[in-house]
């Protein structure tokens, strides 16, 4: 009799605060739900403590051969992107992208930066786009998919799949509420809904069937390079939410992001989850202890999915979302990940308004 292995995989975790200190009033806001934001403003020398609570996951490192960086070049107008696509075909209109980052399945992504507005992830493999993420229109070749609801989604496109079979182990997909997928003539659609504004479309992913299904496990092969490549994912991802929503884009900060680092590591081989270290220090100290003085800050946390399902997660938290749509200047993003655990990755971003 033939077996199968049923694995349910969690949504993956997430926490955030905010915290704010004014004119020595410590002011502390926190919103939970599978969230918590953390944010903090103050004219004072050091930050107090906060706490808050907690949620695991992460893994270490592998050295890989990096490839030579493209230079980037003016973006051109946006064009529909399908898969397939040769990657000559795509940088005629597109120019060279801004930056490239390693992903879990093997394959590189192709990050166009230059607009947040049209902010674009191409994944190539063999210089052929075999998957993309964007969070506008014109790069759509159903441009009213953009804004429409699940609902109408569901409606249009049928019963969304609830699990992906790879060999005789089915991976059950999480966050229902949250993305649907797709599978039309050996393709994912998947559909990223904002809860928070009418459970309409705000991103889109395609990617084949078949680099899909190599995917080992659930969370890919993860190494040093592609926890890097999480990490300016969801640096852009982030300015391409602020950009839907009218804000301006953060501007990294590089003591935020070895405090964020350093705080997903310290998750990661502690296997807990929280906005305070076993040792009790909080966000404040952290940015503390990399010289860091601010006015303002905040801090999220994720456990367990890729940058772009993490982002996703944060948006449809109401804590994590205040702080992605926040008053603060800078941003600054640390992941990381067990070798061989199963976990995936823990996310760090930290939010701060430098003095």
């Amino acid at each position: 009799m033939k077996k199968e292995t049923l694995i349910g995989i969690m949504a993956g975790i997430a926490l955030g605060i905010m915290v704010t200190l004014t004119g020595g009033l410590f002011l502390y806001f926190q919103i939970s739900q599978d969230s918590s934001p953390f944010i903090t403003e103050t004219p004072a020398e050091q930050p107090e403590e906060s706490i808050y609570k907690e949620e695991p996951f992460l893994q270490p490192t592998q050295e890989e051969p990096v490839e030579e960086e493209p230079q980037a070049t003016e973006q051109m107008v946006p064009q529909p992107i399908t898969l397939g696509m040769s990657l000559e075909e795509v940088e005629r209109f597109m120019g060279l992208p801004t930056e490239m980052v390693k992903s879990e399945y093997g394959f590189h992504w192709y990050l166009y930066t230059g607009d947040y507005h049209h902010y674009l992830q191409l994944g190539v493999l063999n210089h052929q786009v075999i998957a993309f993420y964007t969070n506008s229109a014109e790069y759509l070749w159903e441009e009213a998919l953009m804004g429409m609801t699940k609902t109408q989604a569901r409606q249009r496109y049928g019963t969304p799949e609830t699990y992906i079979q790879k060999g005789n182990t089915r991976y059950f997909f999480p966050s229902p509420e949250e993305a649907d997928r797709f599978l039309q003539a050996g393709e994912y659609l998947i559909l990223f809904y904002d809860q928070h504004d009418s459970h309409q479309i705000h991103g889109v992913m395609k990617i084949t069937e078949a680099v899909e299904k190599s995917l080992p496990g659930f969370h890919g092969t993860l190494s040093d390079p592609v926890r890097d490549g999480h990490e300016k994912q969801i640096f852009h991802l982030n300015n391409a939410f602020r950009a839907n929503h009218g804000l301006p884009p953060y501007t990294w900060h590089e003591g935020a992001a070895s405090a964020a680092r350093k705080h997903s590591q310290d998750m990661a081989a502690n296997r807990y989850f929280s906005h305070t270290s076993r040792q009790g220090t909080d966000p404040g100290d952290r940015l503390t202890r990399e010289g860091v003085t601010w006015q303002m800050y905040g801090e999220n946390i994720a456990q367990g999915p890729n940058a772009i399902f993490a982002n996703n997660g944060w948006i449809n938290s109401l804590g994590h979302r205040q702080n992605m749509l926040g008053d603060t200047t800078h941003l600054g993003v640390g992941s990381a990940f067990v070798i061989n655990s199963g976990e995936g990755m823990y996310h760090t971003q930290k939010f701060v308004t430098p003095r």
